[in-house]
């Protein structure tokens, strides 16, 4: 009979055995892997859309200025919105915008320099890299100036 006493009292105890816990280890460590993956792809996601959202106003607020500006000012060198400009962002984000201007004259024919009667053509242009795929993005505003 000690016999029985003996195996019962080993089979009675609480606890988890070695493999036991570190199938569970295991688990969490997988689990707890996709979600910090999930984060980082959460947080590019994120910066890339602020990116974005910086890169569209700063072409926008050239489109702006051009326009209130007037078409007598974009033939001038100094104007400052026709040059190209870089504005470096927090974290190294680099947007690079370009102002193009095509003259038109009043039948809409290409012309090389301003014409009173023609119109002008401004098309901006905003580079920046993403942070998502490491690509190259641009957008583009263009807009008539009469």
């Amino acid at each position: 009979m000690p016999k029985n006493k003996h195996r019962k009292s080993r089979l009675t105890k609480s606890g988890m055995t070695l493999i036991e816990v570190s199938v569970a280890m295991a688990i969490m460590t997988m689990l707890c892997g996709g979600l910090f993956a999930m984060g980082i792809s959460v947080r590019r996601s994120s910066e890339h859309l602020r990116i974005e959202t910086e890169a569209r106003s700063f072409g926008k607020e050239a489109v702006e200025e051009i326009i209130a500006a007037g078409k007598s000012n974009l033939s001038k060198p100094d104007f400052s919105y026709i040059n190209p400009s870089t504005m470096v962002l927090p974290h190294a984000a680099k947007l690079m915008r370009s102002v193009s201007v095509i003259w038109h004259d009043k039948d809409g024919a290409v012309v090389e320099a301003m014409d009173d009667e023609g119109y002008a053509e401004v098309h901006v242009k905003v580079r920046y890299q993403s942070p998502v795929g490491k690509i190259m993005i641009a957008d583009s505003f263009s807009t008539i100036i009469n």
